[in-house]
């Protein structure tokens, strides 16, 4: 995904979420972008706290570990991943 440039995981994660691709058992792709990851940053929600270290540059390392937390959060809240 990086060789492509000026292509990042905001605009990867928008298609493979509007393709209805499923990367994680049971759990959608899900838009990552700089405004999410923002409010990791914050650690408002304490939910999202293993989150904060995601920023632009390194977010395809931790994109599974986003999509398996909130799937593991919808499951509890009985909400839709989306």
């Amino acid at each position: 995904m990086l060789k492509i440039k000026n292509l990042g995981l905001s605009t990867y994660s928008k298609l493979l979420y509007f393709l209805g691709i499923s990367l994680v058992e049971g759990g959608p792709a899900l838009i990552l972008e700089e405004r999410v990851s923002r409010v990791f940053k914050c650690q408002k929600f304490e939910e999202f706290n293993n989150l904060d270290r995601i920023y632009t540059e390194n977010s395809y390392r931790y994109y599974l570990n986003y999509i398996q937390r909130l799937y593991d959060l919808t499951k509890q809240m009985e909400v839709r991943q989306d």
